[in-house]
């Protein structure tokens, strides 16, 4: 590098240092953001980054996507210490939630009968829940046999149907709990339909507008005299390390779920309806939606800059890496042929 190259050089270093550093550091980036934020803005988002791009880009983010060690150490820890905290805090429900807005959240769901209406049918309709009743009714009845005597009066003494049948008659009657059983469970098999359509009912008369609100009071009340100290308390000894701890079945339940095929093409549906969305419009009507304005765009990268840039001045770290790219170019055969 000749005389000439080596003053631009050391002119164009301290230029940049300069506008990098103190008071023009909020100058600077200020203005670049702004200039940054009005071109991007009327770009269409498409245009930018296609959909395709977007989508591979996330597909390679689940694919290489794993838990560390120290990440599961980290987040033990760190539920460790929340723990530790809320034990030491008087912590009510109303401190988190008001009684206003849990009366408004209640309201809502008062408010749509016909969801309700419908999740119940759907309830009843589902074989696992006529799986489930049979089952109860079932094992009731079953109950009443074993603990009952034949003239219904009092327990115990083994005196139920099933031990009047076995100790009186003896080897002749001791199939009768297994026919029992058949029997039972066939005529619950025969009659499943009355049986839930008539639970159905009793859903839905209990989960009347005014009952809904009963329970939910009740609940209030009820969340209103929890103990968060205790509770914390509890909650410490289900925070150890190993293959049983909170964050290692947080994390194998994470990595399953982004492999599904069921997250997979939710994913997709929801990239494909943002793109529908937003994909052909200037990224200013998504930057609105999203309340990224201007102002927050510059005021915010300032503030981060000037931090990052301070260090970096601090350490020596940006002056030697604007060295370094000015040399290179300074270095370079085309800057040595005009500056020869």
């Amino acid at each position: 590098m000749n005389s000439t190259a080596q003053k631009l050089y050391e002119a164009q270093v301290a230029y940049t240092l300069k506008k990098l550093s103190g008071t023009q550091i909020s100058e600077t980036i200020g203005e670049e953001s702004k200039l940054i934020y009005q071109w991007v803005s009327e770009q269409n988002l498409s245009s930018i980054f296609s959909q395709e791009r977007v989508k591979s880009f996330g597909e390679r983010l689940l694919s290489e996507a794993n838990v560390t060690d120290s990440t599961k150490e980290y987040i033990e820890s760190l539920i460790k210490a929340l723990l530790d905290d809320i034990a030491k805090e008087d912590i009510e429900i109303d401190d988190l939630i008001t009684k206003g807005t849990w009366d408004r959240i209640v309201e809502k769901v008062v408010e749509q009968r016909e969801l309700r209406n419908e999740l119940i049918n759907r309830l009843i309709s589902n074989k696992a829940y006529g799986e489930m009743l049979s089952e109860i009714i079932y094992s009731s009845i079953k109950s009443f046999m074993q603990q009952y005597s034949i003239g219904g009066g009092s327990k115990g003494g083994g005196g139920g149907l099933f031990g009047v049948g076995k100790g009186l008659l003896g080897a002749a009657l001791s199939g009768m709990e297994d026919s029992i059983d058949k029997n039972v469970k066939r005529f619950l098999s025969d009659n499943i339909n009355k049986t839930l359509k008539d639970s159905g009912k009793i859903i839905q008369e209990r989960l009347t507008d005014n009952n809904i609100r009963k329970i939910s009071n009740k609940l209030w009340d009820r969340l209103d005299k929890l103990n968060f100290k205790e509770i914390a308390e509890k909650g410490k000894k289900y925070t150890s390390s190993g293959n049983d701890s909170i964050s290692d079945l947080t994390s194998v339940v994470a990595l399953e779920v982004k492999d599904s095929k069921a997250f997979k093409h939710i994913s997709e549906f929801i990239l494909n309806h943002f793109y529908e969305t937003y994909g052909n419009q200037p990224i200013k009507v998504l930057f609105e939606g999203l309340l990224i304005t201007e102002e927050v765009v510059v005021r915010e990268s300032v503030n981060i800059a000037e931090d990052i840039l301070n260090q970096m001045n601090a350490t020596g770290f940006l002056e030697a890496r604007v060295r370094e790219h000015f040399k290179l170019f300074y270095e370079s055969e085309e800057a040595k042929n005009i500056l020869a």
